[in-house]
């Protein structure tokens, strides 16, 4: 949370705040947690966890790969190219 929170800032943005959205189970062995996290009332992330801090803390991670668009979906990284100034260039 401290990283995102870092990239927030830097941003001129609001520190994030967690929410939690859902749990279940919460007296069994087997609880889950889901906490989205927000900066200004807008959406970053969520995720779920076995604890509330995991929770947070992995909504946290999905609040990062969002903002940098990261998210597993993504095509990889083609670090077989060079890049000068913002430009792809071929080996």
């Amino acid at each position: 949370m401290g990283l995102l929170t870092k990239v927030l800032e830097e941003n001129g943005q609001q520190a994030p705040e967690s929410r939690l959205i859902w749990a279940t189970g919460v007296s069994s062995v087997l609880s889950t947690y889901v906490v989205g996290i927000y900066s200004n009332k807008e959406f970053l992330g969520k995720s779920a966890g076995a604890t509330i801090s995991i929770a947070e803390e992995m909504a946290a991670r999905d609040a990062l790969r969002r903002l940098f668009e990261t998210d597993e979906q993504r095509a990889p990284i083609p670090f077989d190219k060079l890049y000068k100034k913002g430009l792809l260039i071929d080996k």
